[in-house]
């Protein structure tokens, strides 16, 4: 017989609708009650998907006999995708406001409630199946799954506290962590699915168990409120659930940097022991050029053939890039493997060597407290300078204004020089006129002659000035 139509809630967003209806028209059929989802394009559960499904419950609830609530997809392949982590992320209060109240809904709902399963049902679906009180699977089609491990978002506590609840601990260690996809089969086996089949083999589960007057008495939802007390707990407490997580965070923190730095302190006791094996020389813990590096050798064996080369006092032929770490007292210095071609008996005399190198690479060597001579070069030319920014920093700010304040240097420079060298000619006229004044081989006045060296003088005094 064709279902008897009651209801429709649209889903404005995804222009879907939740639809109930009773399975027939005969009398025996008419406390249960279908609600079918449909919401393209896999029943995502948003905002608006929760207030249609929630609303149809409230109406159920309160405009509608007791008896069993059966939440099923008009979508073939989906029962429910989850949430639209996108949306939830951007909607304020989503947790709060839209899907802890949906699960609490269902948890404490006072009729039997059961999810016919005819698609996937992954992450948020498959919770808001856990949720209800009996989950029916279609034996062919779709997956149980919670795949939150594969993509990075951990499950907040209410999430994780249905599982914990209602499967068993092999399969609650299964769903989490391993993200493992339960088809029908292994979901029966599981202990997820209650039963394998469609709308005629939920009917018949239904009835066998007569589910239909299970709720006539009124307190079939306070029964689950008991029985779920846990979950029920984190759903309208999950304040407590997040500084109980930030709590966990904050010791974890802690706890990494000290295992961190027992890491870090093996390491360094590992590769002391390393070069006490293979006979290698340690440098002083004095040493200024020290410095601690990561070791580049790791052959063993390798190493301990060069140590026995460098103290039988044969000359050795290796790589230059190639490196050790000396280590002694948690200092280091890493040196060019060229410095392995010595020949050296003692580790007293090999180290003398090793200064001699270094003195040559990197100048004398100077002992900690004794001064260290320093030798300045010579500062390079202005006009040297002015070239190599103008080559190397051709659009640097800075270099080209160092640039402009040095030629207007020059130039100042430049015209000091021409002014000198101006009033030294000026002197020298003024010298030579005297001259002329005492010895006056031109037959002119005195007179004239003063006023001429007068003149000479002022132009003198300007270009001084």
């Amino acid at each position: 017989m064709p279902p008897s139509y009651l209801f429709t809630i649209p889903i404005p967003s995804t222009n879907g609708s939740v639809t109930c209806s009773n399975p027939t028209d005969n009398d025996e059929d008419k406390t249960i009650y279908i609600l079918t989802f449909t919401s393209p394009k896999d029943n995502r559960l948003t905002p608006t998907f929760i207030d249609a499904l929630l609303l149809a419950l409230d109406i159920i609830e309160h405009r509608y006999p007791k008896g069993v609530v059966v939440t099923t997809s008009g979508i073939a392949k989906f029962y429910s995708n989850g949430l639209d982590l996108e949306l939830a992320l951007s909607t304020d209060g989503f947790l709060d406001k839209w899907l802890w109240r949906l699960y609490r809904r269902f948890i404490t709902y006072p009729m039997p409630t059961v999810a016919l399963v005819n698609g996937h049902a992954f992450a948020g679906g498959f919770m808001l199946a856990m949720y209800h009180d009996y989950r029916i699977q279609n034996p062919s089609k779709g997956f149980f799954c919670v795949n939150e491990l594969e993509f990075g978002v951990p499950l907040q506590t209410p999430m994780m506290s249905i599982f914990r609840e209602k499967l068993p601990r092999a399969t609650f260690r299964d769903v989490i962590l391993e993200a493992k996809r339960f088809s029908g089969q292994e979901s029966l086996k599981a202990g997820i699915a209650d039963a394998l089949g469609g709308l005629d083999e939920t009917l018949a589960f239904i009835r066998e168990r007569k589910l239909q007057g299970k709720a006539a008495t009124g307190i079939y939802g306070t029964i689950k409120e008991e029985m779920y007390w846990a979950t029920l707990r984190t759903l309208d407490d999950t304040e407590a659930s997040l500084q109980w997580r930030e709590q966990v965070e904050e010791k974890k923190e802690r706890e990494s940097e000290i295992s961190r730095k027992a890491v870090e302190e093996w390491e360094k006791k590992q590769k002391a022991k390393l070069y006490q094996s293979v006979g290698l020389p340690t440098c002083s813990p004095r040493q200024p050029w020290g410095a601690r590096i990561k070791c580049t050798t790791n052959d063993v064996e390798e190493a301990r053939e060069d140590a026995r080369v460098a103290q039988s006092g044969q000359p050795t032929h290796l790589p230059k890039r190639r490196s050790y770490t000396i280590n002694e007292g948690g200092r280091a210095l890493k040196e060019s493997r060229d410095m392995e071609k010595l020949q050296a008996t003692d580790k007293r005399e090999l180290t003398k060597q090793r200064r001699k190198l270094l003195d040559q690479k990197k100048g004398p060597f100077k002992r900690p407290g004794r001064p260290l001579r320093q030798v300045r070069a010579p500062p390079l030319p202005g006009d040297t300078i002015s070239n190599f920014l103008q080559q190397t920093k051709p659009d640097c700010v800075k270099a080209q204004a160092w640039i402009m304040a040095h030629e207007i240097s020059k130039k100042a420079r430049e015209r000091m020089l021409g002014g000198k060298n101006a009033a030294h000619n000026i002197r020298a006229r003024i010298k030579a006129i005297n001259t002329l004044s005492n010895e006056d081989p031109s037959g002119e006045s005195k007179e004239i002659i003063e006023e001429r060296v007068k003149v000479a003088s002022y132009k003198l005094h300007s270009m001084v000035l």
